[in-house]
């Protein structure tokens, strides 16, 4: 049986989901009916909260601050917290770095 995904309410949310020790699995909601599949995990050494971000739609990574989720120009995980378009899938379990 799949899990539920659970709609991520805002950034101290999203900190508290990708607290786990494997990247963890988020979904964006797109136009059209579309996702974006993402896999997010927080690092756990910086000053400012930090995120090593996969994304499954282009097999990019990126490693951006907090600040930057909310950067459309960097990604669009900002516009879709903002928006109520973010969803937590699970956690992730191999290795994906």
């Amino acid at each position: 049986m799949a899990n539920k995904a659970i709609k991520v309410n805002d950034v101290n949310h999203l900190r508290e989901l990708s607290k786990s020790e494997d990247p963890d699995f988020f979904i964006v909601l797109l136009s059209g009916g579309l996702i974006s599949r993402k896999r997010i995990a927080i690092i756990k050494d910086e000053k400012e909260p930090t995120y090593d971000v996969y994304n499954f739609i282009d097999d990019s990574e990126q490693t951006i601050t907090e600040k930057e989720l909310f950067d459309s120009s960097v990604t669009n995980i900002g516009e879709a917290l903002n928006k109520g378009a973010l969803f937590f899938e699970g956690e992730g379990k191999e290795t994906w770095r």
